[in-house]
């Protein structure tokens, strides 16, 4: 009878166990569960298994320990990893484009890393001055080696929107603007200072770095060079929208440049990361423009 009382407990043990399990979905909670219906119904169970205490507290110790020891190991592994592990960053960029001058015409020319006063370029040697570093720096603890970097676009887009403003001016005021297989030109009309340009389509476009040190050991930045024709472009694009200002209502839109980076650390691990350049104009007009590139880094 008593042997039948205790294959009855057992099987309502089973039950509420079965039950029980389908509600606790983490390995966390299933075993805190065991050891508390252990606890609990040892004592009723005249057949159950003869528990050795002393042994169990002590494996129970040691599991504890031998999970401490993991999580400290897992630790001090997280923390060599950051130690030799390199990561890229850029600074601040502000930007200010003066423009040339021919009579009441301004045609944005000159690029700036930062502000100036000069309100337009009287300078002839300065008129094809389009050329503009982003700064790149490692913030991390080790070095960065074989660092390449590529910086895209959507060229066509900008040109097609360059295109549709081009139709609202007479031809003399325009810059035609060429492409072929390698190189793009840039010819201005009469009534525009500014003599032209033309240079290759991926110029500017890549970088490329022996090593870029971490912040701590060297203050020097390495300079991105934004693609030429992007600032180009952008001259255009600005050129076009302040001869309409006043005219009709228009808002700048400069298209995105995406930044791909590929490096290596000190193992020759290969690490990648990813930027996007956003345009942000603080004030446009009479052919000059200036704000800051926001620079945001893309967790992949």
């Amino acid at each position: 009878m008593l042997g039948d009382l205790g294959h009855l407990l057992q099987l309502q043990a089973l039950t509420i166990v079965q039950n029980k399990l389908y509600d606790l979905k983490h390995a966390k909670e299933r075993r805190l569960f065991y050891l508390i219906l252990l606890f609990k119904y040892s004592s009723m169970m005249p057949c159950a298994i003869n528990i050795d205490w002393p042994s169990l507290i002590t494996a129970v110790a040691a599991f504890a320990t031998a999970i401490a020891t993991f999580l400290t190991v897992q630790q001090i592994k997280k923390q060599r990893e950051v130690a030799y592990k390199p990561y890229l960053s850029f600074d601040k960029a502000y930007f200010s484009v003066q423009p040339s001058r021919n009579e009441n015409i301004f045609y944005p020319t000159k690029w700036n890393e930062n502000f100036t006063s000069e309100f337009y370029v009287d300078d002839p040697t300065k008129l094809n001055s389009n050329t503009y570093n982003l700064k790149l720096c490692n913030i991390g603890f080790a070095t960065a080696k074989n660092v390449q970097i590529k910086i895209s676009y959507d060229k066509n887009g900008f040109i097609e929107m360059i295109k549709k403003l081009e139709n609202k001016f007479s031809q003399e005021l325009r810059i035609n603007i060429e492409e072929g297989n390698t190189f793009i030109t840039f010819t201005p009309g009469q009534k525009i200072t500014w003599k032209g340009i033309g240079f290759s389509k991926n110029i500017g476009s890549d970088s490329h770095f022996v090593s870029v040190l971490p912040v701590n050991i060297t203050k020097d930045f390495s300079l991105v060079s934004l693609p030429f024709a992007f600032l180009e472009l952008s001259n255009i694009y600005m050129f076009y929208l302040g001869m309409l200002l006043g005219k009709e209502k228009v808002e700048p839109s400069i298209p995105m440049l995406t930044v791909y980076i590929s490096y290596e650390n000190i193992a020759n691990d290969k690490l990648t990361q990813r930027f996007t350049i956003l345009t942000d104009l603080w004030s446009w007009g009479g052919g000059s423009y200036s704000g800051q590139f926001i620079l945001s880094e893309i967790n992949s």
